[in-house]
């Protein structure tokens, strides 16, 4: 854990979007795991808002917005949107009174549409009282589903990074979209791809889609008993009930 009093985020990318950056929520985490509290004063941005451009005056989707506390939402007036500038410095600023010790953050990216997802930051740069926290090549933030179905929040804790670099970043030659596989069970021939593409031997990626196709035999239900996931390294990654999301 880092202790100190200036937190500094540095937005680097987009997830697409080459004018806009977003984001709907942040919180940073304490030493219990719990979310410091955040006030307006103590956050500042550059840029601010969309209202730092001149046809803009009267934008609500200002700074305010990033620490209210409705997160899990498809409504833009509870998302903070800034004007993107590629190259150029983009930053949130977090002061404490008094040095706090931060284990890491949790965000919730832009939300609004599936389209408008891609507005939301894709890489971010950490920083406190001027000690880098994040890796090299930044933390990955994942895209914002474009609903509210789940809550899609991303807790990044920085320990895990410091145990192990790659934890949860996404190797710059697999590609950055979420990869979808089909199971199939019981069948007599393998079952194609739901997209044409040559899956890697080693997937990456974000969300995980298990299509439950056929049963053994009963025509009414499908059921598993258990699910587990296991990274490079052989270890289980934890899963909770927010993990999974069952759809029809």
């Amino acid at each position: 854990m880092y202790n100190g009093k200036c937190l500094r985020i540095e937005l680097s990318m987009t997830w697409g979007d080459s004018h806009y950056l977003g984001m709907t929520g942040l919180e940073v985490v304490g030493k219990e795991g719990d979310s410091l509290p955040l006030d307006l004063t103590m956050v500042n941005a550059s840029p601010r808002d969309l209202n730092d451009l001149p046809e803009y005056g009267q934008d609500t989707r200002t700074l305010d917005k990033l620490i209210d506390g409705h997160n899990i939402t498809t409504e833009d007036q509870h998302m903070w949107l800034i004007p993107f500038f590629c190259g150029q410095h983009h930053t949130l600023t977090v002061n404490f009174d008094k040095a706090q010790t931060v284990a890491g953050l949790r965000i919730w990216n832009y939300n609004k549409t599936p389209e408008d997802s891609y507005r939301g930051v894709k890489v971010i740069h950490v920083s406190l009282d001027d000690t880098l926290i994040s890796p090299a090549e930044g933390f990955l933030i994942r895209k914002g589903p474009g609903n509210c179905h789940f809550d899609f929040a991303q807790e990044i804790l920085f320990i895990d990074f410091l145990q192990n670099p790659t934890t949860g970043l996404v190797n710059s030659k697999t590609t950055s979209e979420d990869l979808v596989y089909t199971l199939k069970a019981g069948s007599k021939r393998q079952e194609q791809p739901s997209m044409d593409y040559e899956a890697p031997i080693m997937p990456c990626g974000f969300i995980f889609q298990l299509q439950l196709l056929t049963t053994w035999g009963d025509p009414y239900y499908i059921g598993m008993n258990g699910l587990e996931f296991y990274d490079q390294n052989d270890e289980k990654i934890p899963l909770s009930d927010n993990s999974i999301l069952p759809t029809m």
